[in-house]
């Protein structure tokens, strides 16, 4: 296997650990991470969206709610590239689902969008009440 095929598997490995953790998360959260219709990592009371659950209490910073996520997650924590699109579209599908009036439903065909885009295992997205 060259190098190159070798860090394409890696990333893919990668990738599917945070979207299975992903999914789980905000699954036991129940709701998408908004607060007075505000989208946040975080909300003050806790709530986080999907690239919030990727930053660990240690490292998490207010101050990075006004930041890109992408420069928050790569630049400053170091997390594996993974191709620029696999962050942005983690949070697009929640900030795209959080908008609806069903939120799991809409969360689950979101993530199923990603899955296939980014040749994922779509498994991990059970019914909630399962």
């Amino acid at each position: 296997m060259t190098e190159e095929k070798e860090q394409q598997l890696k990333d893919r490995l990668t990738k599917q650990l945070f979207f299975n953790m992903v999914i789980g998360k905000m699954r036991q959260q129940g709701q998408p991470g908004v607060e007075a219709n505000t989208l946040g990592l975080r909300t003050k009371s806790g709530l986080r969206c999907s690239l919030g659950w990727l930053i660990s209490d240690k490292h998490y910073k207010r101050s990075f709610e006004k930041l890109c996520p992408n420069a928050i997650l790569i630049d400053t924590l170091g997390m594996p590239k993974l191709g620029w699109m696999f962050y942005d579209d983690l949070q697009e599908a929640h900030d795209t689902s959080a908008k609806a009036k069903d939120w799991w439903p809409a969360f689950d065909r979101e993530m199923r969008k990603l899955a296939a885009k980014h040749f994922l295992d779509p498994s991990s997205l059970t019914p909630r009440s399962a």
